[in-house]
């Protein structure tokens, strides 16, 4: 992984040295390639539903990732269509950092979504910005838990993941 390399501080007069034009070009090139993950679940994969009333990972292989961060802060992006069987049944979102849940385990997670009457999915959007990591490995996924019924995550609307370090 390109990582950023720091440059001597330059005066007038002085002429740019072949080693620090490359490190300029790894510069760019990093700024390029930040350290991210994305994924976007395929139409032709199956709903993922959920019974549990007590949070669980939605899928720990590819709602789940670990990013190299450099200290700066991260944004985790979570988007989809939920839908519940139950009539005023509740779904509940939360997101978690090394393990550890960006509520501080308050029971409802970062946020609780009500079921649509009519039955339809409905979209939703969770949009964090997370500061203060140390620079190395983190590892960041998305749990869920119902109220009572099932809980759909229905894939023939758009379900997209990412987590981005910001500059």
């Amino acid at each position: 992984m390109t990582s950023w390399l720091d440059l001597n501080t330059f005066s007038t007069g002085n002429v740019l040295t072949k080693t620090q034009a490359e490190l300029i070009r790894t510069n760019l090139e990093f700024l390029r390639t930040p350290p991210n993950y994305f994924y976007q679940r395929p139409f032709i994969d199956a709903d993922y539903t959920t019974t549990s009333t007590s949070f669980v990972l939605i899928d720990g292989t590819n709602i789940a990732c670990t990013v190299y961060s450099y200290g700066n802060p991260v944004r985790i992006r979570f988007c989809g269509a939920l839908n519940h069987d139950t009539a005023n049944g509740r779904i509940f979102l939360e997101i978690l950092v090394d393990g550890a849940a960006l509520s501080n385990a308050v029971s409802d997670g970062l946020g609780a979504h009500g079921n649509d009457t009519s039955g339809n999915p409905y979209f939703f959007e969770i949009n964090r910005l997370v500061a203060g990591l140390a620079e190395g490995n983190h590892t960041f996924s998305i749990q869920w838990r119902t109220s009572s019924g099932t809980a759909t995550l229905a894939v023939d609307n758009v379900i997209q993941y990412e987590v981005n370090e910001e500059y």
